[in-house]
């Protein structure tokens, strides 16, 4: 065995194997130190070190779609078509700058994905879009995550197990006009969570969350909203200017939710409400003068309450009112006069402790259909 000493060609401080050569030249006998690390690095590099990801692309109508394993990295556009689907690709990232200044209207990224990681910037290149679909995703808001959109009207945003909606999340899209939120995981609205949204807002959907808290003023900027859905959720109390703002409201549906009470105050500064649906809540008791500020309020549902009761005072404002629906509640008493103000033509009073019901007495038109 050679000694590791001055006449080795080479030392290595690894494990090494001590070899006996002999050298063509000389004949004498050459030590050698050789690493296994240093032979096996030599030998099979290649088989250590991961394979680069393979982009794939695929046609759709007048688009080229190329993704990196479940990372949209281009799409491109050679045609006309101002409509863009991309599902089923099981994504979850969209790479900055994917999109080749595109001239689509339309996008849809919902089916078959779960888009979770977006920026500002992978939305850059639609200059045209009008339309959004994200639904069915895991997409997180960040502040000014659609600001590239300049003149987007509709963003779809249900299914995404949103909890939370920070401020300035809507930030820079003047044309909005619809924004849904449905069935995620908001458990309340803050005073400034829409707060960036412009006039236009016309359709805001919040149903199918947890919501229970809604802070007052929270609406106050959306004074062109006309639909308010927030049924589906736990909301147990109407605090005073919780609609503060809202105009031109014509529809609010509070449905299928954990209200108990209706006070006075609870729906003021709603002049244009047409609609105003209460039916699966918990309310036992209306305060008289609760909806003496509707005053273009046509169609009331209280079905399936816990109404026992029905005082003087409670629809005397309410001169628009045609269609009434009080059915299935627990009702064993309906005051004298207690219908007499409005115009009701359907009134709904089925499955109630009170068997008949007498319309003369209660105010009721003799042209009124009864349903009881």
């Amino acid at each position: 065995m050679c000694a590791r000493t001055r006449q080795c060609t080479m030392h290595i401080t690894e494990r090494y194997d001590d070899r006996q050569w002999l050298n063509p030249v000389s004949g004498q006998k050459v030590c050698i130190v050789m690493s296994w690390l240093l032979v096996l690095s030599l030998v099979i590099p290649t088989s250590l070190s991961s394979s680069p990801d393979v982009v794939t692309c695929r046609q759709s109508n007048d688009y080229t779609i190329c993704r990196e394993e479940d990372v949209l990295v281009n799409v491109s556009q050679h045609g006309e078509a101002n409509s863009l689907s991309i599902h089923d690709l099981s994504l979850i990232e969209v790479r900055e700058d994917a999109f080749e200044n595109l001239t689509a209207t339309s996008l849809s990224l919902g089916h078959g994905n779960r888009i979770s990681t977006l920026t500002k910037l992978s939305f850059r290149g639609l200059a045209d879009l009008e339309e959004l679909h994200l639904d069915n995703n895991r997409v997180s808001l960040k502040p000014y995550l659609f600001s590239e959109l300049k003149k987007l009207k509709a963003l779809y945003l249900s299914f995404n197990r949103i909890d939370h909606l920070p401020k300035h999340a809507f930030d820079g899209l003047p044309y909005l006009k619809w924004l849904f939120l449905r069935y995620n995981r908001l458990t309340s609205i803050e005073q400034d969570t829409f707060v960036d949204l412009t006039d236009l807002l016309q359709f805001l959907r919040l149903d199918n969350n947890r919501i229970s808290e809604i802070v007052p003023g929270s609406f106050e900027k959306l004074h062109e909203l006309t639909h308010l859905h927030l049924e589906y959720n736990l909301i147990s109390k109407i605090l005073p200017g919780t609609f503060r703002g809202l105009k031109a409201l014509t529809a609010l549906f509070l449905d299928y939710n954990s209200l108990t009470n209706i006070f006075k105050g609870d729906f003021d500064d709603l002049d244009s409400l047409q609609m105003l649906n209460l039916q699966f809540n918990e309310i036992a008791d209306i305060e008289p003068g609760s909806f003496d500020n509707l005053s273009s309020l046509r169609k009331l549902n209280l079905r399936r309450n816990k109404l026992t009761h029905i005082t003087v005072g409670i629809f005397d404002k309410l001169a628009k009112l045609y269609d009434l629906d009080l059915s299935y509640n627990f009702i064993g008493i309906v005051d004298p006069a207690a219908f007499s103000s409005g115009n009701i033509e359907s009134f709904h009073f089925i499955h109630n402790n009170l068997s008949d019901i007498n319309e003369n007495v209660v105010g009721l038109s003799s042209s009124t259909i009864i349903y009881s």
